[in-house]
Order: structure tokens, then C-alpha cells, then sequence
């Protein structure tokens, strides 16, 4: 039987904050670890783990943008610990979360101040 990748992927992003593991996706998706493991990765040429991380770090970028929440709370708002969050953001941003949350402030004040002028 053929997995609908689409709506794993949806899953995923849609329940990111709750998702801790490859396992919570099978269960909630009724396919087996290694099926998605394997499916996943031949079509997406990136495993779920990966694409799992890199949702979890769109989800903590719209959080620093949107909410002056402390980084711990928004990485338990995206589904991980704080300390594998930090580590997560910076692999692959290549930034601190709070390098990212002054960037961006910095640039939409820069944007205003333009704007108004």
C-alpha cells in the first residue's frame, strides 16, 4: 500500500509542536518507521528527521519574529527541548536565536524608519 507523503508532510507541519519523534508520526499516520524511512527519503532525498528539524526551525523563525518569547518557551512551542532547539537553530541557520531575533528587528526597524520618511 502506497503512503500518502503529502499528508505526512502536512502532519508534520501542521503538529510540529507536538511531534517529538519519528514514532509519533507512523502511529499517527498508520505506516510503519522503516516504510516512511525509506519512502520518505527516495522521494524527498532528505529523511524525515531532516525535514522534521528544518520545519521545527521555520516554526522557532516565525516565533522570533512574531513574539518576544524567551527562547526556551519557543522551543517547546516548536517540539523540543532548549538546549536541542539552540543547537538546531544554529546547525542550520547558522545563527543564536537571539542573533536571528536582533537581525530581524534591526531590518523591520530599518524598514518602518524608510517607510516613514
Amino acid at each position: 500500500m502506497p503512503i500518502d507523503l503529502e499528508a505526512i508532510k502536512a502532519d508534520v507541519e501542521g503538529n510540529i509542536g507536538e511531534i517529538r519523534t519519528i514514532e509519533n508520526v507512523t502511529r499517527r499516520n498508520r505506516v510503519s518507521p522503516d516504510t516512511l524511512k525509506k519512502e520518505f527519503l527516495r522521494k524527498e532525498q532528505m529523511g524525515i528527521s531532516e525535514f522534521s528539524a528544518r520545519r521545527r526551525v521555520e516554526k522557532m523563525k516565525q516565533l522570533l519574529i512574531a513574539a518576544a518569547d524567551k527562547c526556551v518557551v519557543i522551543c517547546l512551542r516548536a517540539g523540543c527541548r532548549e538546549d536541542v532547539g539552540a543547537r538546531l537553530f544554529k546547525r542550520l541557520t547558522g545563527m543564536t536565536m537571539e542573533e536571528f531575533r536582533r537581525r530581524h528587528r534591526d531590518g523591520a526597524k530599518k524598514g518602518k524608519n524608510n517607510n516613514n520618511e
